[in-house]
């Protein structure tokens, strides 16, 4: 998750192969397998499926510079300002050029193939980590609340056991109904 946005700096400027950007998931899968975070048998195309149809989430880095280039090779061919066409004229001349012939091999040298990089929930900013993570109004709605919501609960549950409201410690991981309020002779909890 870290060092994909690192990556992507490069792509586009950069040539990268497909064996490389092979390679490199190779190896980051390699790294889950040493941290335990994958199984070593575990489907492959499963861990790049996205977390909601039952994957993984992990970006696939081939697909990400296809995606990356094809929108590079948009804004240049679109473009009215002077260096970029310049640009453009030395990527169609092919002298050392390789926008246009990763676009080309990607088969996507067409503006109907562009992809949109908007918010896939609320489609008004572009879709970034940070975007998703607290800025999205869609996932204010419910996803933040229930986010909060969760990490307060281990608090929640540490005082209840802490003050002596509870024996056991509960874990914080079920789903057991909180109460509003909880009070014994040592403390007064409120919760949400």
């Amino acid at each position: 998750m870290l060092a994909v946005p690192v990556l992507l700096y490069s792509f586009g400027v950069l040539k990268w192969t497909r064996e490389q950007l092979r390679e490199l998931d190779v190896s980051t899968r390699k790294v889950m397998h040493m941290h335990r975070s994958i199984h070593p048998r575990s489907s492959v195309p499963r861990i790049y499926l996205p977390r909601d149809q039952g994957g993984r989430g992990l970006l696939n880095l081939e697909s990400m510079h296809g995606r990356l280039v094809l929108g590079i090779f948009c804004k240049i061919l679109k473009s009215t300002d002077p260096l970029l066409q310049l640009l453009r004229d030395h990527e169609r001349t092919n002298i050392g050029a390789f926008l246009f012939r990763a676009a080309e091999r990607l088969g996507l040298s067409q503006f109907s193939n562009v992809e949109d990089t908007r918010c896939r929930a609320c489609r008004q900013q572009p879709e970034t980590l940070m975007h998703i993570l607290s800025a999205c109004p869609v996932h204010a709605i419910a996803g933040y609340i229930h986010r909060h919501n969760a990490a307060l609960k281990v608090l929640y549950y540490h005082l209840r056991h802490a003050y002596g409201i509870d024996e056991i410690a509960v874990q914080p991981h079920g789903e057991n109904d909180i109460e509003v309020v909880v009070v014994n002779e040592r403390c007064r909890i409120y919760c949400n």
